[in-house]
């Protein structure tokens, strides 16, 4: 639509992620199209490290290079990366979904979060919550200074015509 204000995340695939030409392939692509590194996102999940880090580590740090931003998407879920968050070429974690419904049961599960938030927020990472549909989720992550949140609570999944609608009129307003 030649918006250049638009930013888009885009779920890679473990298979995707462990081809040898990965790097070169996804530059080929934002050439090609035109776009602005910046603007374009990689979503990554947790479980993609068990294959081989360092070989996915090389293959991120190029594209970060690039201008892209990587996002460790449904943190918390899968293989724990904890000893190696510094070590991530990653700059947003998604919280899962799982951990964002535990705020409404309000168990002592739910200080995870904040912890989670926090420990990223010291790592220069950026925190992003998915899964956010009431009200009081998302209350207690702005109170624990989450940096984005997603979900049902802000739309649903939209056919092509009616997200671009909505996104013209986010932008209007």
């Amino acid at each position: 639509e030649g918006d250049d204000q638009v930013y888009v995340a885009v779920n890679i695939s473990v298979i995707q992620l462990l081809q040898e030409d990965f790097p070169s392939r996804v530059e080929a692509i934002v050439t090609k199209a035109g776009i602005d590194p910046q603007n374009l996102q990689l979503e990554i999940t947790e479980s993609v490290l068990i294959e081989d880090f360092d070989d996915i580590k090389a293959k991120l740090l190029p594209l970060r290079a690039l201008g892209l931003t990587i996002a460790l998407d449904d943190f918390g879920t899968g293989y724990s990366a904890l000893s190696r968050m510094g070590e991530l070429p990653v700059d947003y974690i998604k919280i899962d979904k799982s951990f964002v419904d535990k705020i409404l049961v309000e168990d002592d599960q739910t200080q995870i979060i904040k912890e989670i938030i926090a420990m990223c927020h010291k790592l220069n990472l950026k925190v992003v919550a998915e899964g956010v549909e009431h009200e009081k989720q998302r209350d207690y992550l702005l109170a624990s200074s989450c940096d984005l949140m997603q979900g049902y609570l802000y739309s649903k999944p939209l056919a092509e015509d009616l997200a671009l609608q909505k996104m013209k009129q986010c932008m209007e307003d």
